[in-house]
C-alpha cells in the first residue's frame, strides 16, 4: 500500500502532471478556425515534448525512483 502511494509525495511527478494535462486537452482540443487549430496543436505538442524531456531527464538522474518501484514486478 505504501509503496503505491510514495510516488505521489514527489514533487517532480507534480510537474509532469500540470505540464502534461494542458498538452493532452491542447491536443485532443477543437477549433474551427484553421489558424487556431495549429496554434493549439502546436503548443500541446511542444507542453508534451517538453514534459517527455523533463521526465527523461529526471529519471536519468534517478529523481523519479518512485515511479518504477511501483512498476516493477515483484
Amino acid at each position: 500500500m505504501e509503496k503505491s502511494i510514495k510516488p505521489f509525495f514527489n514533487w517532480r511527478t507534480h510537474v509532469l502532471l500540470i505540464i502534461a494535462a494542458p498538452a493532452l486537452i491542447l491536443i485532443l482540443g477543437e477549433c474551427d478556425d484553421m489558424f487556431r487549430l495549429v496554434i493549439t496543436k502546436a503548443a500541446g505538442f511542444l507542453l508534451a515534448y517538453i514534459a517527455c524531456m523533463l521526465g527523461s531527464y529526471w529519471h536519468r538522474h534517478g529523481k523519479l525512483n518512485e515511479l518504477n518501484e511501483v512498476t516493477e514486478e515483484d
